[in-house]
């Protein structure tokens, strides 16, 4: 195929992160999926950050 993600190693990679004691909620194979994660993870965190001083204003005072 045109693919650039090889099946075998996708494979032995998941096999072996599922045996460790700290295997991660989410596996990211290939470059592009981890490209998108990034990307949209990056975003969420940008929209949290203009909406921080709204999110902040919630909470009582220091004091009260």
């Amino acid at each position: 195929g045109k693919q650039a993600g090889d099946p075998d190693r996708a494979a032995k990679l998941i096999v072996d992160m599922v045996l460790k004691p700290d295997a991660p909620l989410r596996l990211l194979l290939g470059a592009g999926a981890f490209d998108r994660a990034c990307r949209a993870v990056d975003e969420r965190l940008a929209s949290m950050r203009r909406s921080e001083g709204a999110a902040l204003a919630a909470d009582f005072p220091p004091g009260e």
